[in-house]
């Protein structure tokens, strides 16, 4: 006696519940595979349109004393922390800066960062060993 007019349905809903299980797990992959592409061609934008505008604002200090200023600046700052005598208005003029208004802060900051093309430093890299800023991804 043949059977398998019987056993037929029953084959071929187990052959749909098998590809069903096969193609979601394929399409599962190929979803994590594109989220990863997705996310590793944002950070090669992100890094080029950053190297890009660290660029510009080196070639546009090349054409201004301002960013010579700034560096002086700083750097007349941080020899005022190593003499002893001044010492201390340095590090006052530091505490008067953190009671500043935030929106002082960022402006202060951020002509620093825009003036000598600083941008880097604020997406996850490190500086002297020390990671200053998060990728935000």
């Amino acid at each position: 006696m043949n059977v398998s007019w019987l056993i037929s349905p029953f084959k071929s809903i187990l052959e749909g519940v098998g590809k069903y299980f096969t193609d979601k797990q394929t399409n599962k992959h190929e979803i994590s595979m594109a989220k990863h592409n997705a996310r590793v061609d944002k950070i090669k934008r992100g890094d080029a349109a950053e190297t890009n505008y660290d660029l510009l604002a080196l070639q546009n200090a090349a054409s201004s004393c301002i960013d010579e200023i700034m560096i002086l600046w700083t750097l007349g700052i941080v020899t005022l922390l190593f003499i002893p005598a001044t010492t201390d208005v340095a590090a006052q003029g530091f505490v008067a800066l953190g009671n500043a208004p935030t929106w002082f802060q960022l402006v202060f900051v951020g002509g620093f960062i825009s003036k000598l093309g600083l941008r880097f430093l604020f997406n996850g890299r490190a500086l002297f060993g020390k990671k200053v800023g998060s990728t935000g991804t």
